[in-house]
């Protein structure tokens, strides 16, 4: 499945975003929190996901407190 075409010009620019975005971390280490952040987004989705994933075959569910 195709979500879409990215032409050559806009591959580069994100490469050379990216890029550019590791080279400064490597410079300047990762800004205090980042991690701290991450973390929290991860966990939070790795818990929805799970949710989701245990009730495959139900209705989707308004709140997670009904069962």
């Amino acid at each position: 499945v195709s979500f879409g075409v990215i032409t050559q010009d806009q591959g580069n620019t994100i490469k050379n975003r990216i890029d550019t975005m590791v080279k400064n971390m490597e410079q300047n280490g990762l800004p205090q929190g980042f991690f701290k952040h991450f973390e929290g987004k991860r966990r939070d989705f790795k818990g929805k996901w799970q949710n989701e994933n245990n009730q495959q075959n139900s209705v989707p569910q308004s709140s997670n407190n009904s069962i």
